[in-house]
């Protein structure tokens, strides 16, 4: 079902919602109150030319998301915790949650440091030794 929109009805008063793009991603989930059409649950998401996730928002929740940052061979280097602007990854303010990752020249993750974390766990550091 490729860039085609599905919308499933049950019995209940809930509707589902699905769009994807041409490449079978899911690019929206919308859970939907069937009677007023108001968003219970709902994801939208975009990815890069190679399939990885650029964001994720979370229409449920005023629209704050999670996005990620990619080096130039495609590997993950930041991944930013609740948002106000995932959408654009330049106007983000200081993310207070947020793991940055360093790569070396073998697609192997040599340091990983994790943020905040939404102020519950510590800031750590994880890096590989010389094997990988």
């Amino acid at each position: 079902m490729l860039g085609l929109l599905r919308t499933l009805s049950s019995r209940s008063s809930l509707s589902r919602r699905l769009s994807d793009n041409a490449v079978a991603q899911i690019t929206s989930a919308l859970y939907r109150n069937a009677a007023d059409d108001a968003t219970i649950i709902g994801f939208q998401h975009a990815y890069d030319k190679v399939g990885n996730p650029d964001y994720e928002v979370r229409v449920h929740q005023s629209s704050y998301g999670d996005e990620y940052t990619y080096d130039n061979l495609y590997r993950v280097t930041r991944t930013v915790y609740d948002d106000s602007t995932p959408t654009s990854p330049m106007a983000s303010p200081a993310a207070t949650a947020k793991d940055d990752f360093m790569h070396d020249d073998i697609p192997v993750v040599v340091q990983r440091v994790l943020g905040n974390g939404f102020g519950r766990f510590p800031v750590a550091a994880w890096v590989a030794n010389a094997v990988g």
